[in-house]
């Protein structure tokens, strides 16, 4: 009974110092306070099944969360694409895309070619922005969480950074001109490099 409650005591621990973060890291994948706090939810009842693993540093802790937060979101849209595709195909009608809730909340250009440039990377390339700028997380704690050696997160996190430069300075440049750039379909990733 004792290891029950010490497990209780740590998690309860746990989730007063990192369901503030662990819910901003979850709301801006959902851009949607209630999709965020479904998967917050969702993050910590597997964390809770997990506790007998959670690190005992607070820091070891909070990435060991996000690695789980990013598996449950992972997990979410992987059946909501399902789900979908099944509507799709019992309703013979497609769904349309609807626009980013950043092009809404982001107003100066420079930030919204930031994020549109972002929306036409790979899937790969922007978890890496994302987790290094918007989470400020360490090198370390990206390979932590993406299960990935530190050295091969350095050169993609590099590369993905240089492929986001490029896109933003290709939007630049057509805005400049006048000339509107044909996006790229829902889903169509930018071209990656292969480490």
């Amino acid at each position: 009974m004792t290891g029950h409650n010490s497990d209780s005591e740590r998690f309860r621990a746990a989730f007063a110092s990192h369901y503030k973060p662990v819910r901003a890291f979850v709301l801006r994948r959902t851009l949607n306070e209630q999709d965020a706090d479904d998967q917050t939810a969702a993050t910590f009842a597997t964390a809770w099944r997990r506790v007998d693993g959670m690190p005992t540093n607070r820091e070891e802790q909070r990435i060991w969360l996000f690695a789980i937060a990013r598996k449950t979101l992972s997990n979410h849209y992987r059946s909501e694409r399902r789900r979908r595709s099944l509507q799709e195909r019992l309703s013979g009608l497609s769904v349309s895309v609807e626009p980013s809730a950043l092009d809404s909340v982001l107003r100066a250009d420079d930030m919204r070619r930031a994020a549109a440039a972002l929306g036409l990377m790979g899937d790969a390339d922007r978890e890496l922005i994302v987790l290094s700028v918007w989470d400020d997380l360490s090198l370390s704690q990206i390979s932590s969480i993406l299960g990935v050696a530190k050295p091969v997160v350095s050169v993609r996190l590099h590369r993905a950074k240089r492929r986001l430069r490029s896109e933003f300075e290709r939007l630049k440049e057509s805005h400049r001109s006048g000339h509107h750039l044909p996006s790229r379909a829902a889903g169509e990733p930018a071209e990656q490099e292969s480490t």
